[in-house]
């Protein structure tokens, strides 16, 4: 691939550093331009304080390849300030040279990456929010409906505890009245035995009295 690149068949376009990725580059700089490996190496992280041609351009190769093999296309926005602020430091100091370097760093922090794609974002937007809308009333729909339903519930409750205190209340008058009349038929049964047996002693009085034959006496209910 990188062979390809310098040295590409006839029919292919010039060669021009602009088609270079940073593994080419970063290897030209290396091998042809003179340049000595930091003090950590090429392969690892360059100290913080080491600000070198070199330290940049390792830099810049895992900057590029921590961004290759992430396996989402996306940052969180703690890791993007972070990343962003690393790789600015570093192309300030590589192309200090260059006029408007800087407003061009800034000018791509803000830049949609598919502008054409870009362009229908508004109306994606659109229907996530009225999505969101009919979400949103569906839920009200559904809470306004178990508020109605735990009310009801309550009132229902209510009903039936009252019901049973009444059916409660109700048995046992039932019981207290079975009870009070058990006593007053057990009270006016001894009353009316009392009665026959004063009758029967009366009545076994006169006979003694008028010498008739014995009175037996009423049989007892």
């Amino acid at each position: 691939m990188i062979y390809n690149r310098l040295y590409p068949q006839a029919s292919s376009t010039p060669v021009s550093s602009e088609n270079f990725d940073i593994s080419l580059l970063t290897c030209l700089f290396r091998n042809i331009c003179g340049l000595n490996p930091p003090k950590t190496g090429w392969d690892d992280p360059p100290l913080q304080g080491d600000t070198s041609l070199e330290a940049d351009v390792v830099r810049i190769r895992l900057i590029r390849n921590e961004v290759q093999h992430i396996t989402t296309a996306s940052l969180s926005d703690q890791d993007f300030p972070t990343k962003w602020n690393e790789i600015e430091q570093v192309l300030t100091r590589l192309g200090s040279g260059c006029p408007d370097i800087i407003a061009s760093i800034n000018k791509l922090k803000t830049d949609a990456w598919d502008a054409e794609k870009e362009k229908g974002y508004p109306d994606v937007l659109q229907v996530w929010m009225d999505s969101d809308t009919v979400l949103r009333d569906r839920v009200e729909d559904v809470n306004r409906r178990t508020s109605t339903l735990e009310a009801e519930y309550k009132d229902l409750s209510h009903t039936v505890i009252q019901h049973i205190h009444s059916q409660d209340t109700a048995i046992r008058r039932v019981e207290s009245e079975i009870i009070y009349l058990r006593k007053k038929d057990e009270t006016q049964t001894i009353e009316v035995t009392s009665s026959l047996e004063a009758l029967a002693s009366h009545i076994e009085a006169i006979e003694k009295k008028e010498k008739k034959p014995k009175f037996k006496g009423f049989s007892k209910i």
